[in-house]
């Protein structure tokens, strides 16, 4: 009907006047049995509330762990991606609420941005960038159910320039390129990329994309600097 219900972050916030701004990033959101998970970016942790009871509970994570983005696997894990530990991505267990990680085969200075996952298989995929340089990125396919998973690179032949952002759609999966102001396809079949360029403002010679979402047949995606939504 409309109605729109705040929450109020459930957390004291005990940063200092000059960290304020941290507690806006709240970058990742997923429903997880039966409440809204969001990522608490300065404070370590996952912050949940149960949209019918108003009721609110936190998952702590190791000290130095910054969360970004959140999604559910198939088999009902909650898997966090991070950028602060160094090229690892973390899942909790939806019965004891066991947080364990997982390192990306990168250097560790590099930060894991996007998780995902097939709906109808085991397969995922995570998003991982060079925080020198986060020009350099790299996709890795592995197996949600594994107790210790193997990361393997996909796509041949193609440099991904800043992706921040990834969506399954027909046949492969998409990256929005930010620096690119583009959109990437990785062809399952071919396993290689083909890049696709979005559009242009009179104001700015780029316009950003950023995340992505597809239904299967069509792929949207924003642009951060046009204020557009592209389909």
């Amino acid at each position: 009907n409309g109605t729109v219900t705040g929450y109020k972050w459930p957390y004291p916030d005990t940063a200092s006047i000059s960290n304020c701004g941290m507690a806006t990033q709240i970058w990742g959101v997923a429903l997880w049995n039966g409440s809204v998970w969001g990522n608490d970016f300065l404070y370590s942790r996952l912050v949940g509330v149960n949209p019918s009871t108003g009721l609110t509970q936190k998952i702590d994570l190791a000290n130095g762990t910054t969360p970004y983005t959140l999604a559910v696997s198939p088999n009902n894990y909650l898997w966090f991606t991070e950028s602060k530990l160094g090229a690892a991505i973390g899942r909790v267990s939806p019965t004891n609420g066991i947080v364990d990680y997982y390192n990306l085969p990168t250097a560790n200075y590099w930060e894991s941005v996007y998780v995902l996952f097939k709906s109808d298989s085991t397969v995922g995929y995570v998003l991982a960038l060079d925080a020198a340089d986060p020009e350099l990125a790299q996709v890795f396919s592995f197996n949600s159910v594994s107790s210790n998973p193997s990361f393997s690179p996909v796509g041949e032949n193609q440099t991904l320039y800043a992706p921040t952002g990834l969506a399954l759609g027909e046949g492969g999966l998409w990256a929005t390129e930010h620096s690119a102001s583009a959109m990437a396809f990785l062809n399952f079949t071919t396993n290689r990329w083909t890049i696709y360029p979005t559009s242009t403002v009179p104001y700015t010679p780029w316009v950003l994309t950023y995340f992505d979402g597809s239904n299967g047949t069509a792929v949207w995606f924003n642009e951060h600097y046009g204020n557009r939504m592209g389909v």
